[in-house]
């Protein structure tokens, strides 16, 4: 008696649905598995991106980390940007472009693709020598995945500032001004001096008259003691230098959960929740935003 092999057609799409199942049940772990992995490496670029900054101030006869960018592709003046200037890291302090494009960002994961293309606002139109040549040049690094500052940005100071959208312009006319007075010089040396010094607010914020530029030992200046070694550590423990792309809309966030790695002055990176424009520690927070819009083509807002 010959006996019949193989799988009937029911006991074939039984086998089909089961295995369905098992993927839909499966995938919701396979999607967190894949954010956590993301994190994880996007606070690894980070961490890297702190020890070229560090290791750039403290070769800096100034011991200032780096400014923001303010000179376009073709040379000219245009407002700060929140990005450090790429060329006073590369190649020195940095040589993977890699480093600033967060894997779980919306906006592809090739450097090329990312800033080799012609972008006029920033100076760099279709002709330029620098757009399409299938390498990145610094003057093309702009803001993408992270946002950086170049100021000692007091979290005390921001988060009595978050109350009110009335509260926040302080901070969003004062990125207007910094911006135009870096604009209208159309003289570079003249706006890297602007650029590099501290930065004075057009009213106070949190009392503050202005931000300090971030430097090595800036702690001591919003420390109540500066001879206790604890005390400074926390300090620097607090001030940002550089976070993921943060808004109030939910799918521009880099990571699903909705909130940002942030790294702060010591080296280290924590994950922030975002809890609203009007509530949490800057920058995840509306005054981050501000700060993060404060490019150029982009219009500063408080969320």
């Amino acid at each position: 008696m010959r006996v019949k092999s193989g799988f009937t057609k029911i006991e074939l799409l039984v086998a089909i649905s089961f295995l369905a199942t098992l993927g839909v049940l499966a995938f919701p772990g396979a999607a967190r598995a894949r954010d956590n992995y993301q994190r994880m490496s996007c606070q690894n670029n980070l961490k890297e991106m702190g020890l070229a900054l560090r290791l750039y101030a403290e070769e800096n006869p100034s011991g200032r980390f780096p400014y923001q960018q303010i000179v376009d592709c073709d040379g000219d003046v245009q407002a700060t940007s929140s990005m450090f200037d790429a060329s006073l890291l590369y190649p020195e302090y940095l040589s993977n472009w890699n480093l600033l494009i967060c894997p779980a960002a919306s906006n592809g994961e090739d450097p090329v693709s990312i800033w080799d293309t012609p972008s006029p606002s920033l100076g760099k139109s279709a002709a330029s020598e620098f757009a399409g040549n299938g390498q990145i040049d610094p003057c093309e690094v702009t803001q993408s995945s992270y946002a950086y500052t170049a100021w000692a940005i007091s979290p005390n100071a921001i988060r009595e500032q978050i109350r009110t959208v009335g509260d926040l312009r302080a901070l969003e006319e004062s990125v207007m001004t910094l911006a135009n007075s870096v604009r209208r010089t159309r003289n570079i040396e003249a706006a890297i001096r602007i650029a590099d010094a501290d930065w004075k607010l057009d009213s106070p914020i949190g009392g503050l008259t202005e931000f300090p530029r971030l430097r090595d030992g800036i702690e001591r200046f919003d420390t109540d003691d500066v001879k206790n070694p604890g005390a400074r550590s926390h300090t620097r423990s607090i001030l940002p230098v550089m976070w993921d792309t943060i808004s109030d809309q939910g799918p521009s966030f880099n990571h699903a959960t909705g909130g940002a790695n942030v790294l702060y002055l010591d080296g280290h990176v924590a994950f922030s929740k975002y809890a609203g424009p009007y509530v949490g520690e800057f920058p995840v927070n509306a005054g981050g935003m501000i700060l993060h819009d404060a490019s150029p083509g982009d219009t500063p807002h408080p969320g």
